[in-house]
């Protein structure tokens, strides 16, 4: 991932928030630029950080049946036109979202026990998932010949 912002912005970017810049958490926001990208964005959502103004994810999100992924967001001002609280935002299907912070990880060079801390605030961000289970399909159309 190139990073588009300089060193200062960078570290500036990091001190908004209650990690620190060698954290992997640190790691990941600058990596992601805060707020300045979707991942980021997302990012921050997950670990549960509000930024300075929006965009914005709210602190929960669903994945509906077919497997993408809702949340409110605070969208920013454009032109005339405040910054608005959109509900349920559409983002990408959860499998997108979770190829995204694998690339952050593997950019990182992530040790696996914080891949499987950054994959573990990712999963406690979802607080519904509409989509079926395979169990539960299995159980609904399976039949016993008798």
């Amino acid at each position: 991932m190139p990073t588009l912002i300089d060193a200062p912005m960078l570290s500036a970017l990091v001190q908004r928030y209650p990690f620190s810049p060698q954290s992997w958490q640190g790691k990941c926001i600058t990596i992601t630029q805060g707020n300045r990208s979707l991942t980021g964005t997302i990012l921050l959502a997950v670990l549960g950080q509000t930024p300075p103004g929006p965009p914005a994810f709210g602190t929960g999100a669903v994945i509906d049946a077919d497997g993408v992924v809702h949340c409110d967001f605070l969208r920013p001002a454009i032109g005339d036109q405040p910054s608005v609280l959109v509900t349920g935002q559409t983002i990408n299907t959860i499998e997108a979202v979770t190829e995204a912070f694998r690339r952050v990880a593997d950019t990182l060079k992530l040790p696996d026990d914080e891949r499987e801390k950054l994959f573990l605030y990712l999963r406690g961000w979802i607080k519904r998932d509409f989509r079926a289970k395979p169990a539960m399909i299995g159980e609904r159309t399976r039949h016993d010949p008798k």
